[in-house]
């Protein structure tokens, strides 16, 4: 068990990166033994200090404007577009014809005037795809498949149409937003950019920053950057997702819903978060363990 008081090194205001290159220098001249607060697990680090367990992991991401809802009449006029209402017309009518045909074989064979015009069958064939009862059923069996088939048909269509209609209604969707990284590049978004996560994806990844060749505005105050994502439409901004929640939240006014957030669906870097304690600190072990039994009880 680790028994000790603890003391906290107060640190100035500044940059992001400023001040934890700081707390750095501080563990190394031997000023303090352990740093903590959002540091990650950084290669460049290890040489200097030795990372303790993991206790958080968070990812790199792009936020991207998000796709702005559809007008329902809009997608109904999508969905149901005007070839679709004129092949249910050219049904109508092929079925009216077809259901005269039969009706005036029927009455050659039987010798019984129950032969039925074009116009009648049509109305007929509307009153079967609305529902509506007909005056007489038809007495043949040919007339009586072609009727039942017209009645599967009718439901089978007005199925579609009401989960279809309903769905629309409840939901019409989204205009398509930008999923994929080339997506990004070919875009016309502008990057607002914060110089110490810009200078941090340049340094890690280098080959994957110098894919985005988008026009980059520069904040002028640290974490303010990610308050523009919600200000404006066509800009995208790089961060952590983990503070770009945070950000996020503690800006809102008490009692705000909070707005939707999108991002690419590609992770640009997974990072952990970890505390620092001076190469070959008696802390190590120790803290370890209680990070371990914290994690794992």
């Amino acid at each position: 068990m680790v028994n000790m008081s603890i003391e906290y090194s107060e640190t100035l205001p500044g940059k992001r990166i400023e001040v934890r290159m700081s707390a750095l220098r501080d563990l190394l001249v031997g000023t303090t033994d352990i740093i903590s607060g959002g540091y990650i697990l950084h290669s460049a680090v290890t040489p200097f200090a030795d990372p303790l367990m993991s206790y958080m992991e968070t990812s790199m991401e792009w936020f991207v404007p998000c796709g702005i809802p559809i007008p329902r009449i809009e997608k109904i006029s999508q969905k149901f577009k005007l070839n679709v209402w004129l092949m249910v017309v050219v049904q109508i009518i092929l079925s009216a014809i077809f259901m005269s045909n039969i009706s005036k074989r029927t009455s050659k064979l039987s010798g019984v005037k129950s032969s039925l015009n074009i116009s009648r069958t049509i109305f007929i064939v509307l009153s079967i795809l609305l529902g509506v009862s007909i005056r007489k059923m038809p007495f043949s069996i040919p007339q009586r498949i072609l009727f039942l088939s017209l009645i599967w048909y009718a439901f089978a269509l007005s199925t579609i149409f009401q989960s279809l209609f309903i769905s629309i209604l409840v939901d019409p969707g989204f205009y398509d937003q930008i999923r994929l990284l080339d997506e990004l590049i070919d875009s016309k978004f502008i990057y607002y950019c914060d110089e110490t996560v810009d200078d941090f994806m340049n340094f890690t990844i280098p080959e994957y920053y110098n894919q985005v060749k988008l026009e980059r505005r520069w904040a002028y105050q640290d974490d303010l950057y990610y308050v523009n994502y919600f200000d404006k439409n066509n800009d995208v901004v790089l961060g952590s997702d983990m503070f770009f929640q945070y950000f996020t939240i503690i800006s809102l006014p008490p009692g705000t819903d909070v707005p939707r957030i999108c991002s690419l669906d590609e992770h640009i870097l997974r990072q952990r978060a970890t505390m620092y304690v001076a190469k070959g600190s008696p802390l190590f072990e120790r803290f370890n363990s209680v990070l371990f039994g914290i994690r794992y009880s």
